[in-house]
């Protein structure tokens, strides 16, 4: 029997069962009529099973097999299509064995689900200001006091100079901070310019003491270059420690560097007077010549003026208050 035909019914099966029972020896015989329909059946039956098709089910089941096995070996498409199927799968694959890789790949869709977002804001920012370059101004030294005094104007030389200038009153001003003067006997009315000025820097530095002759020119015309140079070391300690600006001290600058074209009988003195103008114009009391660096110029009290200071002394007598018991101690770095 073909995959298409009806099975056979009760009352077929009755008829048939009565044809094998009629064939068989001593069996009851059927009527004519009915044995006549039964041989019918059984010729047409037999006809219909020779005529149709071995198998038809068998090969349509074959065939489907025979596709799927193409389908997965011959027939693989080689275009981006089949390869991203081919990457879609092993992608899928991979997800569903590990749950690590998922959270990961939820992450990341995440992330970039957000982008938008981040973009729209950077975009919403304002811009950054342009580089500027300019010239900034020396730092102020670490033990200074105060913060530079800011300048407005426009000349970049001259602010460069004025924090010159401030930085060595600064130095300065801690150097003279860091000593106490010596315990000098008081001076006769005797003695002489130089030692009374000489006593009078040792007060000063010690107890901040201030005498009122020192803002008086009356003794200035007639003093000689030795009292000169110490009463102009005086007053500038004063302008440094307590910003005490004599009205005479830009009379006396002047005179002293004036009298720097004459020919002194000491060289001592010169290189003395010459120390103490170098101060007033590291301090931007004077103007300075071409080349003239205020952070080279010594600070006061150093070695190097002290030793001056007996060389040109000693002519004056002075010895006994530069020597080391006295002034020995106020050299300053």
């Amino acid at each position: 029997m073909s995959a298409h035909e009806e099975p056979l019914n009760s009352e077929q099966e009755r008829w048939l069962e009565d044809v094998l029972a009629a064939r068989a020896p001593g069996a009851k015989r059927s009527s004519a009529a009915e044995l006549g329909a039964t041989a019918a059946f059984l010729d047409e039956a037999q006809a219909e099973l020779e005529s149709a098709p071995a198998s038809e089910w068998s090969q349509v089941r074959e065939g489907a097999l025979v596709g799927r096995i193409l389908a997965a070996t011959t027939r693989e498409d080689l275009s981006w299509r089949g390869e991203l199927r081919l990457v879609g799968a092993y992608v899928g694959e991979r997800l569903r064995a590990s749950v690590l890789l998922r959270v990961v790949a939820a992450s990341l869709i995440l992330h970039l689900a957000a982008l938008p977002v981040v973009a729209l804001w950077m975009a919403g920012q304002p811009a950054k200001a342009p580089l500027q370059i300019s010239v900034e101004l020396p730092a102020a030294e670490p033990f200074a006091e105060q913060a530079p005094v800011a300048t407005t104007q426009p000349d970049a030389t001259r602010d460069f100079a004025a924090a010159a200038a401030d930085n060595a009153r600064r130095r300065a001003r801690y150097s003279l901070s860091q000593v106490k003067g010596p315990e000098l006997s008081a001076p006769l009315a005797s003695d002489s310019l130089e030692r009374k000025l000489l006593h009078g820097r040792s007060a000063y530095l010690r107890d901040r003491s201030w005498e009122a002759w020192w803002d008086e020119s009356n003794l200035w015309s007639s003093a000689n270059e030795m009292a000169r140079v110490l009463w102009v070391e005086l007053l500038l300690d004063a302008y440094v420690l307590e910003d005490r600006f004599s009205t005479e001290l830009g009379l006396y600058l002047i005179e002293l560097e004036a009298s720097e074209l004459r020919q002194d009988p000491s060289l001592a003195l010169s290189r003395l007077r010459s120390t103490t103008l170098d101060r007033a114009r590291a301090y931007g009391l004077r103007r300075a010549p071409q080349g003239f660096e205020a952070s080279r110029v010594p600070g006061p009290l150093n070695a190097q003026w002290l030793g001056l200071a007996r060389q040109a002394g000693g002519a004056h007598g002075l010895s006994d208050l530069l020597d080391d018991s006295a002034f020995g101690g106020w050299i300053t770095r």
